[in-house]
């Protein structure tokens, strides 16, 4: 279950929920995964090393923070917003912990750390009723992927909003960005009175940009959700569960229906 920390400015202006505004959301997304690897045959095989993991992102948008460029040299006077949010960020969470959880927290050979600063903001389009139909823009400030040694790995994404937001939108942005899959799986009609179906309490689309406002990669970029292809998926992942539940001493992983803006961060 993803984990929400948030932090929030209220501007009240009325006595109901519509009338309030947040002036400023800050909100962080922590999603604790188990790695697993598969070989060519499609089997499971494992985590790996911490030597594996690092290789396997060597090609990737994914940089070990051990070796990132924090400053342009020539500018070490004049630091970017960036700059100064990564570097009080990272101040913060050393002088956070007491000694013997830094020695954990910061041992190379227990723990890696990557970021990647390609993506800039995330699009999201609620669902619900009375959400606006226009996507809600929030800045990402901050990504990165942690690998604890031996299995397991942890996506953190930072995300600002851009504007003022009424209360019911946070609270819907809140309750559905952080959704890895949909709880349950509900249908509706479009305009044309087709059938469609979508996850329950989960986004309509997200869209994750670039440093040029290019679309990096995005979940359910359809409006109409491609009601029959993404009903056979979802029937799929139902069926796939309940034969799991089935097998005795089954220790394969379950194959969880991620959004596909979280399997791209975390699968390479």
């Amino acid at each position: 279950m993803p984990i929400l920390l948030e932090s929030l400015r209220v501007n009240l202006g009325g006595q109901g929920d519509s009338m309030r505004t947040i002036a400023s959301l800050t909100t962080h997304i922590i999603i604790p995964f188990r790695l697993w690897l598969v070989n060519q045959d499609g089997k499971y095989v494992g985590a790996g090393s911490l030597k594996d993991f690092e290789e396997r992102l060597e090609n990737s948008q994914w940089d070990s923070k051990n070796n990132a460029v924090k400053h342009n040299p020539n500018d070490e006077d004049n630091p970017s917003d960036e700059d100064l949010y990564r570097d009080s960020h990272d101040y913060q969470a050393y002088n956070y912990f007491h000694p013997f959880v830094r020695r954990f927290w910061y041992d190379k050979n227990k723990v890696a750390r990557f970021q990647r600063t390609d993506i800039k903001k995330l699009h999201v389009r609620l669902s619900g009723f009375g959400m606006p139909s226009d996507p809600i823009e929030f800045e990402v400030k901050q990504c990165e992927l942690i690998r604890f040694d031996p299995h397991i790995g942890l996506l953190h994404i930072s995300l600002k909003s851009t504007g003022k937001l009424p209360l019911s939108i946070v609270q819907a942005s809140l309750d559905q960005i952080r959704r890895i899959y949909p709880p349950y799986f509900d249908s509706d009609r479009n305009n044309k009175k087709e059938e469609i179906w979508k996850g329950g309490h989960y986004p309509l689309e997200v869209r994750l940009i670039g440093k040029k406002g290019e679309l990096v990669t995005s979940s359910f970029p359809d409006n109409e959700q491609d009601s029959k292809a993404e009903r056979n998926k979802l029937l799929e992942t139902a069926q796939s569960f309940r034969k799991k539940r089935n097998e005795v001493n089954s220790y394969e992983p379950q194959s969880y229906l991620w959004a596909e803006h979280w399997r791209y961060l975390t699968v390479e």
